[in-house]
């Protein structure tokens, strides 16, 4: 561009512009520009152009490989989640569940009862899309307590699309990427749930 007549500054003008994308790059460009239109040492300024845009290579490499590990622990947390689930539904709420604790709870706040069983006005209607959650996408076997099975999946769903958004922001610093982790994760979940309720971990 130089040799066909174009200003130097020009040059770098158009350059800065179409490195727009990488902002380092476009920013090197300017202050080379500015390096230039006022008469300083350009070779100093390559120099140290170079030497700043390593350093920030290195930093950013740093940076990525520290917040890597917390998106591990943020996906980590999302699996505890559902292992806390599986030993709920395995061993909480059968114990919580029993008659003999019902019946003895009666006067002292003890036991668990499925408040759809109870339900109410606009309240069957809640327990209504539950049921369809936990009969026809979960595949619970018709008949059997369907309330905590469609409560821990939506509570993990949304745990999983607030981890994700979180680990994006923390990982990538984009609302864009955190969608991304929360597709992953919410996938995750589901694929999980499913393989559980065929193994017989959730639902019994």
């Amino acid at each position: 561009q130089v040799s066909g007549n174009v200003p130097v500054t020009k040059a770098l003008d158009r350059m800065s512009k179409k490195m727009v994308r990488s902002k380092k790059i476009s920013t090197a460009f300017k202050i080379l520009k500015e390096s230039y239109t006022s008469g300083g040492n350009t070779i100093a300024v390559l120099t140290s152009l170079s030497e700043s845009l390593e350093m920030l290579q290195q930093v950013e490499k740093e940076r990525k490989s520290i917040m890597s590990q917390y998106t591990l622990m943020i996906y980590a947390i999302s699996f505890i989640f559902l292992g806390v689930v599986v030993m709920i539904n395995k061993l909480l709420l059968p114990i919580f569940a029993s008659p003999q604790l019902v019946g003895a709870g009666m006067g002292m706040g003890l036991g668990i009862i499925d408040p759809c069983s109870v339900c109410s006005g606009a309240a069957c209607n809640v327990c209504d899309s539950l049921a369809f959650l936990a009969y026809n996408f979960l595949g619970l076997e018709k008949g059997r307590p369907y309330y905590y099975v469609s409560i821990f999946f939506l509570l993990s769903l949304i745990q999983a699309t607030f981890s994700g958004i979180v680990a994006g922001q923390i990982a990538e610093g984009s609302a864009r990427a955190g969608i991304k982790h929360s597709i992953i994760l919410m996938a995750v979940i589901v694929a999980l749930y499913l393989l559980l309720f065929r193994i017989g971990l959730i639902g019994v």
